[in-house]
């Protein structure tokens, strides 16, 4: 059974489930954005017709940052291990006031906690809330994660 405990997994898993050609990779260098997510998840046109109430069109790109973490005892809630920077947050947060859906994908072990890029302020202070979507690493496909993105966004 496949676990996630690093970003790179984390990372290999995402482009296992949606195929290289249809994620962009964004990496910190010298005169990049600040808080800048890790990449961007095209959405094909087919994906646009299973979402017509979320108003896709074709060519919209999801931003989506990658975190680690750990569920923290019994109460379901998780501490992300690699805390969202500031300038995460604040990019997260300006999209979110633009209408731009985004997302951070937690790496829990054998699960992924999907939440919304608009509730990263509360990730920024290492617990959740309870305002995530969870998605087994094994068995999920691209398809089954677009799903839950669309759920957690439009409740």
């Amino acid at each position: 059974m496949k676990t996630l405990k690093t970003e790179k997994d984390l990372r290999a898993w995402l482009k296992a489930v949606c195929g290289t050609k249809h994620l962009t990779w964004i990496e910190a260098a010298s005169g990049g954005t600040h808080g800048a997510p890790d990449c961007l998840l095209a959405l094909r046109a087919d994906d646009a017709e299973l979402f017509k109430a979320w108003s896709l069109r074709k060519g919209l790109l999801l931003p989506i940052e990658l975190k680690t973490g750990k569920i923290a005892g019994s109460t379901g809630k998780f501490v992300i291990t690699a805390k969202m920077r500031p300038a995460q947050v604040v990019w997260h947060t300006e999209a979110a006031s633009q209408g731009v859906p985004s997302f951070v994908l937690v790496g829990l072990g054998e699960q992924i906690a999907i939440v919304r890029g608009r509730d990263s302020p509360k990730l920024a202070k290492g617990l959740s809330a309870s305002l995530c979507k969870r998605v087994r690493v094994n068995g999920t496909d691209r398809e089954q994660l677009l799903i839950s993105l669309f759920l957690l966004e439009n409740p």
